[in-house]
C-alpha cells in the first residue's frame, strides 16, 4: 500500500465570545474556553498548511506538519503565528498511543511587543474494549507537558459507542487510525463474542464464567 502521503489544509475560522473584554476578573480566573485576550483579538482568521505522513508498518504512523495562521480581518495577509508538529502513532493490540511534539511561533505585530515561541509534548492513549459486535468501550487519557512554562495538563475519559459497526462506517476516515487492523480485530472479536468460551477479550473471558 501507500507508505507516503500528505494532507493539505485550508480553513477559515470564526469565534463567538460571550465576553469582549475582561475587566471584572483577574487573569487565570476565567476559563480559557470562554475568554482569553488572544481569542478576543483573533476572533476570525485563515490557516493554511500541510501534513506529511509515513507508515512504514501497518501498526506505525509517523507524521510532521507545518501551518501558518493569519491575523483577524482585514489583516488576513499578515501572518500571526506558525505551527510545527512532529508525531508518532503506535497501535499495540487494542491500545493506541500517540506521542506528539508541538511548537507554536508567534510573530511580532500590533498584538505583542516581541515574537515568542511555545512548545509542548503530548501523549494520548486510547484503549478499546469490545463488549459485543456493535458496542465498544473506549478509555482515553491525555497528558500534556508545556516545555516553556513547565506546566502540565491531563485528561481521562470514558466513551461508550453503542451502535458501532466493525468497519467504522459512522466515523470519518480521518478519525480512525490503523483502520485495516482495527477492522480485522473487530471482525475477530465479533466472531469470538458469538462463542464467548473461545474469546480472548476481557468481556469474553468474563462471559465465559457465567452459564
Amino acid at each position: 500500500g501507500i507508505k507516503w502521503y500528505h494532507i493539505p489544509v485550508f480553513s477559515i475560522s470564526k469565534s463567538f465570545l460571550s465576553l469582549d473584554e475582561n475587566t471584572a476578573y483577574t487573569d487565570g480566573t476565567v476559563d480559557r474556553d470562554i475568554f482569553t485576550s488572544y481569542k478576543a483579538a483573533h476572533q476570525d482568521g485563515i490557516r493554511i498548511g500541510d501534513t506529511l505522513y509515513h507508515q512504514p508498518w501497518l501498526d506505525t504512523l509517523w507524521h510532521t506538519g507545518l501551518s501558518m495562521g493569519s491575523n483577524a480581518f482585514p489583516d488576513y495577509l499578515i501572518p500571526d503565528n506558525g505551527r510545527f508538529r512532529l508525531g508518532w502513532k503506535q497501535l499495540i493490540g487494542d491500545l493506541q498511543a500517540d506521542l506528539t511534539y508541538r511548537g507554536n511561533f508567534y510573530f511580532n505585530d500590533d498584538d505583542r511587543s516581541s515574537s515568542s515561541y511555545k512548545d509542548a509534548l503530548q501523549l494520548d492513549v486510547n484503549w478499546d474494549v469490545y463488549t459485543n459486535e456493535s458496542q465498544r468501550l473506549q478509555l482515553a487519557g491525555m497528558i500534556r507537558q508545556d516545555l516553556q512554562e513547565n506546566s502540565r495538563e491531563w485528561f481521562i475519559g470514558l466513551s461508550f459507542h453503542f451502535n458501532d459497526t466493525p468497519k467504522y462506517e459512522h466515523f470519518r476516515t480521518s478519525e480512525v487510525d490503523f483502520k485495516e487492523i482495527k477492522t480485522y480485530r473487530r471482525q475477530q472479536n465479533s466472531a469470538m463474542s458469538r462463542n464467548p468460551a473461545q474469546g480472548n477479550t476481557i468481556i469474553s473471558k468474563l462471559r465465559a464464567l457465567w452459564p
